[in-house]
């Protein structure tokens, strides 16, 4: 029925009413029962059985009252009651009109116990169908949004937008909770994702740290088993040599033991050097004395070689007188000799032969004197070289006594030095025999060091093993450090597509170059007891 025909009927109706024909007005309370009936209709969109029972009541009560109308008009009913039910029936058809309009909130509420009545309630039920229809709609309208809304965040979240959560719009109980306790779902995915996200950022780049800490301790496993093998070739080494320092340790102990003996021997010696120093020292003051007595003796025989040297002088002073009256004598008997041979010639023979013994006397005696003076020449040069030579002696004793005083002295500093050179070769003595003993002690620590170092290249050796087999261990850490992280990337990039408000940024992962050798120690993975066989770490 559509709104011009509801007009039309609407404009008809008070005529229909006034003309007063019983079977005119009949029909159009039936027009006005179908007019409610399509109302209902179109309001609930559909033609329900309440609609159709409530209009073909409205149809029956209306027909109801066309008949009594007609009743009443048949047998010439009194004019008021014609005028009631006219007013009651445009007042129904008035409030039918503003209920088609869309007033449901119009009153059919009468007090007529009439078939208008029971019409008036029928188009109250009618009413009260169309306001819960449209109750019903305005439902459905706020639940079609709901659900439309419902869909885009489910739609958003389904995009990988963890943040986003259903409204409640309160107009209905079971979907406000289910919004509820889907949000609360969606909260927790988004701080599991969230957690899930920084977890696995962070294995990322763990990884990739423990990926390039693996290479960093791998290569430095290596260079411990390379060190590992040069410790191990230099314990060898250093074996042999503590072998060699054994031997020539014992060697130096024989000879540390000789220079023993023969400090002692020379302890003797300087002892015997120093006692004869101090004897030296003795006779050579002795000597000094000897020499001061000799000096005395020499000056004193030098005083009489110069005392002869003088009677000398004066005996030859005697020769010369001697030799110069045989001279003068000669002369006399040459004189004589000349006047005796005048003589002779006179007969004067006696006189001659007293002047040739007189001559030959004083020629003996001249001779005499001639061998006198040449025996005291003798004696004198004699006596002059012995007082050269004494006085030669005395300067050669004057000197000896200062080399004898020098030499005293320095027998004095030799036995000085000689003491204490008795005492230094004591204590050297001493030392060494301490020095041999202590000598001994090394030659047994050299033997035991020796021990160690056979048992150190035995314990190095199997280092070198484990940490050969430590690198390969670590090697395929590596490799599986690598898949790791990998894995985790592909795990982080497949996360990364959906959004959380967690905010988490992944640490940067640091590179070799960051990483501290030392820091990386490959120590704490060295067993602490290698030698029984036992790890001391894993």
């Amino acid at each position: 029925m559509t709104e011009s025909a509801s007009a039309a009927e609407r404009s008809s109706l008070p005529s229909a009413i006034q003309s007063g024909s019983p079977v005119g007005f009949g029909f159009v309370i039936a027009v006005v029962g179908l007019v409610v009936v399509a109302t209902a209709a179109a309001a609930l969109g559909e033609l329900t059985p309440t609609v159709l029972g409530v209009g073909a009541g409205g149809v029956v009560a209306a027909t109801g009252v066309a008949a009594s109308i007609a009743a009443v008009s048949d047998v010439r009913a009194a004019p008021r009651q014609r005028e009631e039910l006219r007013e009651g029936i445009a007042d129904v058809a008035e409030r039918t009109a503003r209920l088609e309009d869309g007033a449901y909130d119009v009153s059919f509420a009468t007090d007529r116990e009439d078939a208008l009545g029971r019409l008036g309630g029928s188009l109250a039920g009618i009413r009260d169908q169309l306001t819960a229809g449209e109750q019903t709609d305005r439902s459905l309208d706020e639940l079609e949004s709901t659900v439309s809304a419902h869909a885009e965040t489910t739609r958003a979240v389904a995009a990988g937008d963890l943040t986003r959560r259903f409204d409640q719009q309160g107009t209905h109980d079971a979907i406000d909770e289910l919004a509820s306790n889907s949000n609360a779902m969606l909260a927790e995915f988004e701080d599991t994702f969230g957690t899930l996200k920084s977890f696995s950022g962070e294995v990322v780049t763990y990884s990739r740290e423990l990926k390039t800490s693996m290479e960093t301790v791998q290569a430095e496993g290596e260079r411990t088993s390379e060190a590992l093998t040069e410790v191990v070739r230099d314990n060898r080494e250093q074996n042999d040599q503590l072998r060699s320092v054994a031997t020539e340790m014992e060697s130096f102990s024989t000879t540390i033991e000789e220079i023993a003996a023969t400090a002692s021997e020379v302890a003797d010696t300087a002892d015997q050097t120093a006692r004869a120093g101090q004897d030296g020292s003795s006779a050579a003051s002795d000597a000094i004395e000897g020499m001061d007595v000799i000096d005395r003796e020499s000056e004193r025989t030098l005083e009489e070689i110069e005392a002869l040297e003088a009677e000398a002088e004066r005996i030859d002073e005697l020769v010369d007188s001697i030799s110069d009256i045989a001279e003068q004598t000669n002369m006399l008997a040459l004189n004589a000799n000349i006047e005796a041979t005048r003589s002779d010639e006179g007969g004067g023979q006696g006189f001659g032969a007293v002047a040739d013994e007189i001559q030959n006397l004083s020629e003996e005696v001249y001779d005499s004197v001639q061998a006198v003076e040449e025996r005291l020449e003798g004696l004198k040069q004699r006596a002059m070289s012995a007082a050269d030579e004494v006085r030669t002696s005395r300067d050669r004793i004057t000197d000896s006594v200062a080399d004898v005083e020098e030499a005293a002295n320095a027998l004095e500093r030799i036995a000085t030095l000689a003491e204490r050179t008795n005492d230094g070769v004591q204590e050297i003595s001493a030392a060494t025999e301490e020095q041999a003993s202590a000598t001994e002690e090394v030659v047994v620590l050299v033997e035991s060091a020796a021990e160690t170092s056979d048992k150190t290249a035995e314990t190095s050796a199997r280092a070198a093993r484990r940490a050969s087999a430590q690198a390969d261990a670590l090697s395929h850490v590596a490799r599986s450090a690598t898949v790791l992280t990998e894995q985790a990337s592909e795990l982080n990039a497949q996360l990364e597509r959906y959004v959380t408000e967690s905010g988490y940024d992944l640490p940067e992962a640091r590179t070799a170059d960051d990483v501290d050798p030392e820091a990386v120690s490959t120590t704490d993975s060295v067993p602490e007891t290698i030698g029984d066989g036992a790890s001391g770490s894993r």
